[in-house]
């Protein structure tokens, strides 16, 4: 959306540009130079939207990489080490089972809160 606000922003001045310039120069302009002067103006607005263009582009490339996303990643990391907790607690005997559940639990506990913290981050 801020794309789009960013391109019509960039057609508005680009069109007030190009009404701001005169269109005749002093003296008596032949049609040739005329067309010439006007399609250097051209050029010159097409460069500066591109230019606003690659700008735009540039800023919805970068992310910052902040708390809610170290959070996020940490939650995720803590999610696989109870994940593979439990198996090993399955592998070993029939007592552990009741602690392959917890480790369990706490594993899909952890990456809801990954996904979740990933996901209100995302919506900023």
């Amino acid at each position: 959306m801020d794309t789009q606000q960013s391109a019509e922003q960039a057609e508005q001045e680009a069109e007030a540009a190009l009404e701001s310039e005169p269109t005749v120069s002093p003296g008596k302009p032949t049609e040739v130079e005329d067309g010439a002067a006007r399609l250097a103006r051209i050029e010159r607005l097409v460069e500066r939207v591109v230019e606003h263009l690659h700008q735009v582009r540039r800023e919805e490339q970068t992310r910052e990489f902040g708390l809610m996303e170290i959070f996020a990643a940490l939650a995720q990391v803590i999610a696989i080490g109870a994940i593979l907790g439990a198996v090993l607690a399955l592998l070993k005997t029939e007592e552990d089972r009741g602690l392959a559940a917890l480790c369990l639990l706490g594993a899909i506990a952890m990456q809801g809160l990954a996904l979740t913290l990933f996901t209100v981050r995302r919506r900023d």
